[in-house]
């Protein structure tokens, strides 16, 4: 017990020491003219982002006014050449070995990204590959537009039976309120009842129930 009450009043001790240097003590009720203390790290740190500052306003300057002009000059110059130039059909030769489908693809039996001029085949081949890439994007295409066209015609079923249930609830609302309306304004339903308003209307007709030749309109 002893060697924990002596081991607690020493952290205690050693406790406000560990601020003094970034708190320095001062005499209260003086004025000693000088500024805050800033410790060294608190210098550096200051010092480190003014640097930071001045070097991104730099670095974004460049960016902007140097690095992206340069790069659309490159890119359109570049661009232009590619397309620009003309290269020569190359020979087809019949290299067995890479043209072995051990299973086809799912467009067919032929390459769907072709390029003819670059990797030339056997006379006929790239009209067949034009045709087929055709046929394959017109099915997609046409996946496509009957997908919108069920998802149309689905979201407007949805919207048409969405109004129709408002209307219904809308109406059944309405004849709510018609009948408690003329039972407020029925004579003898009120000398049953006191007036209640209408932001607390109630319908008692379950309670007080009034024959035909009581209410206006057959009610």
């Amino acid at each position: 017990m002893s060697l924990l009450i002596r081991t607690i009043d020493r952290s205690l001790s050693r406790f406000p020491n560990k601020f003094t240097s970034i708190h320095p003590k001062k005499p209260l009720g003086l004025s000693t003219g000088k500024l805050p203390y800033k410790s060294k790290f608190a210098l550096e740190f200051a010092e480190h982002q003014s640097h930071a500052g001045k070097t991104y306003k730099y670095w974004k300057y460049a960016t902007i006014f140097l690095c992206t002009p340069i790069l659309t000059y490159l890119t359109y110059k570049e661009g232009k050449e590619f397309l620009n130039e003309e290269h020569e059909q190359r020979e087809f030769i019949p290299y067995s070995h890479m043209r072995i489908r051990n299973k086809p693809f799912p467009w067919g039996n032929n390459s769907l990204f072709h390029h003819p001029m670059l990797n030339p085949g056997p006379e006929g081949e790239a009209e067949i590959e034009r045709q087929t890439t055709i046929q394959l994007l017109q099915s997609y295409y046409d996946k496509l537009q009957q997908y919108l066209y069920e998802h149309y015609e689905r979201r407007e079923a949805m919207k048409l039976a969405l109004v129709e249930g408002i209307l219904e609830q809308a109406g059944k609302d309405l004849q709510k309120h018609k009948r408690i309306l003329v039972l407020h304004e029925n004579p003898l339903y009120q000398k049953q009842r006191p007036f209640v308003p209408s932001k607390f209307a109630y319908d008692w007709s379950h309670t007080y129930p009034v024959r035909q030749d009581q209410t206006p309109d057959g009610y």
